[in-house]
């Protein structure tokens, strides 16, 4: 019942922004992604920097994972850090979406319990 609270909370809130129109890109991007909470693996809450320069992009993320339980972990707790390089494809015509292609590394330092039972024969 939390997690879906949670998930209709978010998504109520994003449904609520919105963004601007223009047709060049910055050069400079922070972004901050509340929704990884829900994501299965590594839940938390994420922050990037992405600095655009021609058809290539280079992004650094940092997270902060939650104490959500997810797949049968409890008490999840650590970090993640990546670095993610883009290539832009070439935008036709009138389209609107910036199609890419990326390569990304990762470092997680998570820590979590587990509770297993085991049957002696």
């Amino acid at each position: 019942m939390k997690k879906t609270a949670l998930f209709l909370f978010f998504i109520f809130v994003t449904s609520l922004s919105f963004a601007q129109q223009s047709t060049e890109w910055n050069k400079n991007y922070v972004t901050f992604s509340p929704l990884r909470i829900i994501d299965f693996f590594n839940p938390g809450i994420e922050f990037a920097y992405q600095r655009n320069y021609g058809h290539f992009a280079t992004q650094f993320s940092a997270a902060y994972l939650m104490g959500i339980s997810t797949m049968g972990a409890k008490d999840i707790s650590g970090y993640r850090f990546s670095l993610e390089e883009k290539y832009f494809i070439p935008r036709l015509s009138k389209q609107k979406i910036r199609l890419f292609a990326s390569i990304e590394i990762a470092h997680n330092g998570i820590s979590y319990s587990k509770e297993k039972a085991y049957i002696a024969e």
